[in-house]
C-alpha cells in the first residue's frame, strides 16, 4: 500500500515521525503489514495523478 499524506510546509520532522507510526499501528490492526506512506504539502504535487488524496477527512481523486 502506498499513501500520500497532506500536511502543512511547517510540520516538524518529530510530528511527521510520530504521525508515520500512529497511521502504521492503525493499519497493522486492519492486516496491513507492509505500507509506504510519503508526506506532501498542499502546493506540492503528486507524481502519480491516479492516486486518491484527503485533505481535512474529504476525499477527492486528482486528475
Amino acid at each position: 500500500m502506498t499513501a500520500h499524506i497532506i500536511i502543512q510546509a511547517n510540520t516538524r520532522l518529530e510530528q511527521l515521525n510520530i504521525l508515520k507510526k500512529n497511521i502504521k499501528q492503525k493499519l497493522e490492526q486492519v492486516k496491513i503489514h507492509h505500507a509506504t506512506i510519503e508526506f506532501v504539502t498542499e502546493n506540492e504535487n503528486c507524481e502519480d495523478t491516479n492516486k486518491t488524496t484527503t485533505n481535512h477527512g474529504q476525499k477527492s481523486r486528482s486528475s
